[in-house]
């Protein structure tokens, strides 16, 4: 029991503390822009600006496919973050870890409407950089 109301009281007070968590410090990659090519033969061009995600198809199947999504980073080491969004057309939440040190990314994907989950790794170039 004593265990449970420990546990229960962390998540309490981590509760309280991701919601007092300003928006800005949510957005943190906001001018950061770069062309990310997945290990499957994707590409896409990425932006970060005021609080949204742009990306764009560069390579693939769908070159040309664009969209835009309202995200969220955390910082977790330096020049690493990582960033969540859900993508309103497919129903997928996307989780991204951006290791900026070594230009690489790992996505995760769950698409809710047929269950399916995806795991693939990138390789970033023509980084534009803007830290907050």
């Amino acid at each position: 029991m004593k265990k449970f109301l420990f546990f229960a009281g962390l998540f309490i007070i981590a509760s309280f503390h991701s919601i007092a968590q300003n928006k800005k410090d949510e957005q943190l990659l906001d001018g950061t822009s770069m062309d990310i090519y997945y290990e499957n033969g994707y590409g896409f061009h990425d932006e970060f600006k005021d609080g949204q995600i742009t990306f764009k198809g560069i390579a693939g199947p769908y070159p040309r496919g664009t969209g835009q999504e309202s995200y969220k980073a955390k910082k977790i080491a330096d020049k690493i973050y990582v960033v969540s969004f859900l993508v309103t057309s497919s129903h997928s939440f996307v989780t991204l870890i951006f290791n900026f040190n070594q230009n690489i990314l790992l996505a995760s994907a769950i698409r809710l409407n047929d269950e399916a989950n995806f795991l693939d790794s990138a390789t970033i170039e023509h980084l534009h950089l803007k830290e907050k």
